[in-house]
């Protein structure tokens, strides 16, 4: 009897795991579907998208139609975009403008110290020049003392 028991253990183990596998590849092949239709709704607005920029591109002075408060929208929306992109334009401008105002008045300081102080490469010459003298005087002091 020991044995009919381990055989009908085996082909109920049998029978279960094909169950699952059954589940699992109904799961694997539901999931592939629901993409694929996820990829198609996709595919779908882009279409549509495009079919209504082409439709407001060719139509947007036709206010009379059945689109017409949309399209008077876009309209609105269209020139405040241009206000906008001028508005930046502006700023952009003045931006420009405090920028190189920044830079003459900058440029107008400099001068002016290069104007109150003597040319820089001239003091490091004199600086240079008063060292060799300091030095010279060291040597010669050094010398006579060494005379003596």
């Amino acid at each position: 009897m020991d044995f009919f028991n381990r055989v009908k253990d085996t082909v109920m183990d049998t029978v279960a795991s094909t169950g699952v596998s059954q589940k699992v590849a109904h799961t694997t092949g539901t999931l592939k579907l629901n993409q694929l239709i996820k990829f198609n709704e996709k595919e779908i607005e882009k279409i549509t998208l495009e079919i209504g920029r082409d439709y407001v591109e060719h139509h947007l002075q036709e206010t009379d139609s059945e689109y017409g408060p949309q399209l008077e929208r876009i309209k609105e929306l269209q020139s405040e975009i241009e206000k906008f992109t001028g508005q930046i334009e502006n700023l952009r401008t003045e931006q420009e403008e405090a920028r190189r105002i920044a830079q003459e008045e900058k440029a107008a300081r400099n001068l002016a110290r290069q104007q109150d102080q003597p040319d820089i490469t001239q003091r490091v010459q004199e600086r240079r020049q008063s060292d060799i003298r300091r030095d010279l005087s060291r040597r010669q002091s050094i010398i006579s003392v060494t005379r003596e």
